[in-house]
Protein backbone atom coordinates (compact mmCIF):
# COMPACT_ATOMS: atom_id res chain seq x y z
CA UNK A 1 0.00 0.00 0.00
CA UNK A 2 1.56 3.27 -1.15
CA UNK A 3 -1.14 5.62 0.12
CA UNK A 4 -4.05 5.74 2.52
CA UNK A 5 -6.97 8.12 2.05
CA UNK A 6 -8.15 9.85 5.22
CA UNK A 7 -11.53 11.29 6.12
CA UNK A 8 -10.10 14.81 6.44
CA UNK A 9 -6.98 16.69 7.54
CA UNK A 10 -6.42 18.59 10.79
CA UNK A 11 -9.96 19.98 10.54
CA UNK A 12 -13.14 18.62 8.89
CA UNK A 13 -13.00 21.31 6.18
CA UNK A 14 -9.49 20.29 5.07
CA UNK A 15 -10.13 17.86 2.21
CA UNK A 16 -8.84 15.85 0.44
CA UNK A 17 -6.48 14.19 2.91
CA UNK A 18 -4.11 11.24 2.69
CA UNK A 19 -0.77 9.82 3.80
CA UNK A 20 1.56 8.37 1.17
CA UNK A 21 5.14 7.68 0.16
CA UNK A 22 6.56 8.85 -3.14
CA UNK A 23 8.76 5.76 -3.35
CA UNK A 24 8.00 2.45 -1.70
CA UNK A 25 5.20 1.09 0.43
CA UNK A 26 3.77 2.56 3.60
CA UNK A 27 5.35 0.74 6.57
CA UNK A 28 2.03 0.36 8.41
CA UNK A 29 -1.14 -1.73 8.52
CA UNK A 30 -4.40 -0.49 10.03
CA UNK A 31 -5.70 -3.46 12.01
CA UNK A 32 -8.79 -1.74 13.42
CA UNK A 33 -10.65 1.56 13.30
CA UNK A 34 -10.04 4.53 11.02
CA UNK A 35 -7.08 6.61 12.21
CA UNK A 36 -7.21 10.27 11.20
CA UNK A 37 -4.66 12.87 10.16
CA UNK A 38 -3.77 13.92 13.72
CA UNK A 39 -3.77 10.28 14.82
CA UNK A 40 -1.06 9.47 12.30
CA UNK A 41 1.00 12.50 13.27
CA UNK A 42 0.86 11.31 16.88
CA UNK A 43 1.53 7.71 15.86
CA UNK A 44 4.64 8.35 13.76
CA UNK A 45 6.12 10.88 16.19
CA UNK A 46 5.42 8.53 19.08
CA UNK A 47 6.90 5.51 17.30
CA UNK A 48 10.05 7.45 16.47
CA UNK A 49 10.43 8.35 20.16
CA UNK A 50 9.88 4.88 21.63
CA UNK A 51 11.99 3.08 19.04
CA UNK A 52 14.90 5.42 19.76
CA UNK A 53 14.38 5.04 23.52
CA UNK A 54 14.49 1.26 23.15
CA UNK A 55 17.64 1.49 21.04
CA UNK A 56 19.34 3.80 23.55
CA UNK A 57 18.40 1.94 26.74
CA UNK A 58 17.63 -1.63 25.72
CA UNK A 59 14.38 -1.38 27.68
CA UNK A 60 10.76 -1.51 26.47
CA UNK A 61 9.44 2.02 26.01
CA UNK A 62 6.06 3.72 25.75
CA UNK A 63 4.82 7.20 25.09
CA UNK A 64 1.53 9.03 25.37
CA UNK A 65 0.98 11.61 22.62
CA UNK A 66 -1.79 14.19 22.39
CA UNK A 67 -2.15 16.60 19.47
CA UNK A 68 1.42 16.01 18.26
CA UNK A 69 2.97 16.65 21.69
CA UNK A 70 4.30 14.02 24.10
CA UNK A 71 2.33 14.03 27.35
CA UNK A 72 4.71 11.45 28.77
CA UNK A 73 7.38 8.91 27.83
CA UNK A 74 9.02 6.19 29.89
CA UNK A 75 10.91 2.92 29.85
CA UNK A 76 9.77 -0.32 31.45
CA UNK A 77 11.27 -0.24 34.92
CA UNK A 78 9.43 -2.11 37.71
CA UNK A 79 6.98 -0.09 39.78
CA UNK A 80 7.21 0.15 43.54
CA UNK A 81 4.00 -0.19 45.56
CA UNK A 82 3.94 3.60 45.99
CA UNK A 83 4.47 4.23 42.26
CA UNK A 84 1.73 1.74 41.38
CA UNK A 85 -0.70 3.76 43.51
CA UNK A 86 0.50 7.05 42.05
CA UNK A 87 -0.06 5.74 38.50
CA UNK A 88 -3.43 4.16 39.41
CA UNK A 89 -2.39 0.61 38.55
CA UNK A 90 -2.07 -0.92 42.03
CA UNK A 91 -5.13 -3.12 41.35
CA UNK A 92 -3.58 -4.79 38.28
CA UNK A 93 -1.00 -6.89 40.06
CA UNK A 94 2.46 -7.33 38.56
CA UNK A 95 2.77 -5.54 35.22
CA UNK A 96 4.92 -6.58 32.29
CA UNK A 97 7.84 -4.23 31.55
CA UNK A 98 5.91 -2.84 28.56
CA UNK A 99 2.79 -2.21 30.66
CA UNK A 100 4.93 -0.55 33.34
CA UNK A 101 6.41 1.72 30.69
CA UNK A 102 2.96 2.88 29.60
CA UNK A 103 1.77 3.28 33.21
CA UNK A 104 4.74 5.59 33.82
CA UNK A 105 4.26 7.48 30.53
CA UNK A 106 0.55 8.11 31.05
CA UNK A 107 1.03 8.78 34.74
CA UNK A 108 3.47 11.60 34.01
CA UNK A 109 0.47 13.82 33.20
CA UNK A 110 -2.85 11.99 33.31
CA UNK A 111 -4.83 15.10 32.42
CA UNK A 112 -2.85 15.76 29.21
CA UNK A 113 -2.87 12.02 28.40
CA UNK A 114 -6.67 11.85 28.38
CA UNK A 115 -7.64 10.77 24.86
CA UNK A 116 -4.02 10.08 23.90
CA UNK A 117 -2.44 8.13 21.08
CA UNK A 118 -0.12 5.42 22.41
CA UNK A 119 3.17 4.20 20.95
CA UNK A 120 4.87 1.02 22.19
CA UNK A 121 8.38 -0.08 21.28
CA UNK A 122 7.61 -3.80 21.57
CA UNK A 123 4.86 -6.22 20.61
CA UNK A 124 1.82 -5.29 22.71
CA UNK A 125 1.27 -7.99 25.32
CA UNK A 126 -1.85 -8.84 27.31
CA UNK A 127 -0.65 -6.99 30.40
CA UNK A 128 -0.28 -3.75 28.45
CA UNK A 129 -3.56 -4.30 26.61
CA UNK A 130 -5.50 -4.76 29.87
CA UNK A 131 -4.14 -1.46 31.17
CA UNK A 132 -4.81 0.38 27.89
CA UNK A 133 -8.32 -1.06 27.59
CA UNK A 134 -9.53 0.76 30.68
CA UNK A 135 -7.95 4.12 29.84
CA UNK A 136 -9.57 6.72 27.57
CA UNK A 137 -7.41 6.67 24.44
CA UNK A 138 -7.82 7.29 20.69
CA UNK A 139 -5.46 4.65 19.38
CA UNK A 140 -2.18 2.80 19.44
CA UNK A 141 0.83 2.00 17.25
CA UNK A 142 3.17 -0.92 17.92
CA UNK A 143 5.33 -3.36 15.94
CA UNK A 144 2.86 -6.16 16.63
CA UNK A 145 0.18 -7.50 18.96
CA UNK A 146 -0.30 -10.75 20.81
CA UNK A 147 -3.59 -12.31 19.58
CA UNK A 148 -5.38 -11.93 22.94
CA UNK A 149 -4.06 -8.39 23.34
CA UNK A 150 -5.37 -7.44 19.89
CA UNK A 151 -8.84 -8.78 20.70
CA UNK A 152 -8.91 -6.82 23.97
CA UNK A 153 -7.99 -3.59 22.19
CA UNK A 154 -10.55 -4.13 19.43
CA UNK A 155 -13.27 -3.94 22.10
CA UNK A 156 -12.42 -0.32 22.92
CA UNK A 157 -14.60 2.56 21.69
CA UNK A 158 -17.34 0.12 20.66
CA UNK A 159 -15.01 -1.51 18.16
CA UNK A 160 -13.72 1.74 16.63
CA UNK A 161 -10.38 1.95 18.47
CA UNK A 162 -7.56 2.79 16.05
CA UNK A 163 -4.90 0.06 15.99
CA UNK A 164 -1.84 0.46 13.78
CA UNK A 165 0.95 -2.04 13.22
CA UNK A 166 4.28 -0.65 12.01
CA UNK A 167 7.20 -2.45 10.41
CA UNK A 168 9.99 -2.22 13.03
CA UNK A 169 12.60 -2.49 10.27
CA UNK A 170 11.35 0.59 8.43
CA UNK A 171 14.02 3.24 7.94
CA UNK A 172 12.87 6.70 6.74
CA UNK A 173 14.65 8.64 4.03
CA UNK A 174 17.70 10.56 5.32
CA UNK A 175 16.30 13.86 4.01
CA UNK A 176 13.08 15.27 5.46
CA UNK A 177 10.68 17.65 3.72
CA UNK A 178 7.92 19.80 5.17
CA UNK A 179 5.67 22.24 3.38
CA UNK A 180 4.43 25.42 5.07
CA UNK A 181 2.32 27.98 3.19
CA UNK A 182 3.43 26.56 -0.14
CA UNK A 183 7.13 26.71 0.80
CA UNK A 184 9.07 23.44 1.10
CA UNK A 185 11.62 23.06 3.89
CA UNK A 186 14.35 20.44 3.63
CA UNK A 187 16.77 19.09 6.23
CA UNK A 188 18.69 15.99 7.16
CA UNK A 189 16.97 13.79 9.73
CA UNK A 190 18.18 14.10 13.30
CA UNK A 191 20.03 10.80 13.49
CA UNK A 192 22.37 11.76 16.34
CA UNK A 193 23.18 8.68 18.41
CA UNK A 194 24.31 9.12 21.99
CA UNK A 195 26.59 6.10 22.14
CA UNK A 196 26.73 4.38 25.55
CA UNK A 197 30.50 4.71 25.36
CA UNK A 198 30.07 8.50 25.64
CA UNK A 199 28.75 8.37 29.22
CA UNK A 200 29.10 6.25 32.35
CA UNK A 201 26.71 5.91 35.27
CA UNK A 202 29.22 4.17 37.52
CA UNK A 203 31.84 6.88 37.86
CA UNK A 204 35.51 5.95 37.75
CA UNK A 205 37.94 7.35 35.20
CA UNK A 206 37.01 5.96 31.76
CA UNK A 207 38.60 7.88 28.89
CA UNK A 208 36.68 10.64 27.09
CA UNK A 209 33.48 9.96 28.98
CA UNK A 210 30.83 12.03 30.80
CA UNK A 211 30.35 10.53 34.26
CA UNK A 212 28.01 10.59 37.23
CA UNK A 213 28.66 8.84 40.54
CA UNK A 214 27.71 8.74 44.21
CA UNK A 215 30.30 8.83 46.97
CA UNK A 216 29.85 9.23 50.73
CA UNK A 217 26.27 10.41 50.39
CA UNK A 218 26.96 13.05 47.73
CA UNK A 219 26.58 12.98 43.95
CA UNK A 220 29.15 14.14 41.40
CA UNK A 221 29.23 14.79 37.66
CA UNK A 222 32.38 15.31 35.63
CA UNK A 223 34.19 14.66 32.36
CA UNK A 224 36.87 11.99 32.49
CA UNK A 225 39.84 12.11 30.12
CA UNK A 226 43.28 10.55 30.43
CA UNK A 227 42.81 9.79 34.10
CA UNK A 228 41.72 13.31 35.05
CA UNK A 229 38.37 14.84 36.03
CA UNK A 230 37.23 18.16 34.59
CA UNK A 231 33.93 20.09 34.63
CA UNK A 232 33.47 18.77 38.17
CA UNK A 233 30.16 19.45 39.99
CA UNK A 234 28.77 18.16 43.29
CA UNK A 235 25.15 17.79 44.42
CA UNK A 236 23.37 17.01 47.66
CA UNK A 237 20.68 14.82 46.08
CA UNK A 238 20.48 12.17 43.37
CA UNK A 239 17.59 14.03 41.72
CA UNK A 240 19.61 17.23 41.32
CA UNK A 241 22.62 15.35 39.97
CA UNK A 242 20.59 13.32 37.47
CA UNK A 243 18.73 16.37 36.20
CA UNK A 244 21.98 18.28 35.73
CA UNK A 245 23.61 15.27 34.04
CA UNK A 246 20.70 14.88 31.62
CA UNK A 247 20.66 18.61 30.79
CA UNK A 248 24.44 18.50 30.33
CA UNK A 249 24.25 15.62 27.84
CA UNK A 250 21.43 17.37 25.96
CA UNK A 251 23.58 20.50 25.67
CA UNK A 252 26.71 18.61 24.62
CA UNK A 253 24.95 16.50 22.01
CA UNK A 254 22.59 19.27 20.81
CA UNK A 255 19.43 17.33 21.57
Amino acid sequence: MKELELKYGCNPNQKPSRIYRKDGELPIKVLNGKPGYINFLDAFNGWQLVSELKKATGLPAATSFKHVSPAGAAVGLPLSDVEAKIYWVDDLGELSPLAAAYARARGADRMSSYGDFIALSDVCDVSAAKLIKREFSDGIIAPGYEPEALELLKEKKKGAYAIIEIDPDYVPDPIEHKEVFGITFEQGRNELNIDKRAYDLNGGLPNETYCIEESNGKWYTYYSERGKRTSFNSFETEEEACQYFLDWLKYIFHI
